[in-house]
């Protein structure tokens, strides 16, 4: 995933970079149901029951797994949207880019291709 790089645009270019012609580059990144229901049911469980569950399995009264398991979900809200992806990877030199949702849209990969050389 691209979500936690400090500059995800340069990262995309030294991908591009180090594969070779029509290398493939495979980004899994998180994102949010387009279905206004499914969206609500996932927001639900990543900010209230996967936080909770993750302290109850880990057993940790402190609170301090709820705080990390909060981060997750806070992450996906301000990362560069799924859709804009693919026009990323185009503007960094890639082609042939393919998203596949999965999980009804709470995972996506997406595949991009480098040209083949001249």
């Amino acid at each position: 995933g691209l979500r936690n790089v400090v500059d995800p645009a340069l990262a995309l270019r030294e991908f591009k970079r180090v594969l070779r012609p029509r290398g493939r580059l495979l980004v899994l990144e998180l994102g949010e149901p387009a279905n206004p229901m499914l969206r609500a049911l996932h927001h639900l469980y990543g900010t209230r029951i996967m936080p909770f569950t993750a302290a109850l399995l880990a057993r940790d009264r402190s609170g301090a797994y709820r705080s990390a398991y909060r981060y997750l979900p806070r992450s996906i809200e301000t990362f560069t949207h799924q859709r804009d992806l693919p026009r990323h990877l185009l503007e960094a030199g890639f082609a042939a880019v393919v998203q596949h949702p999965m999980s009804f849209g709470a995972c996506v990969c997406t595949r991009a291709e480098v040209p083949a050389r001249a």
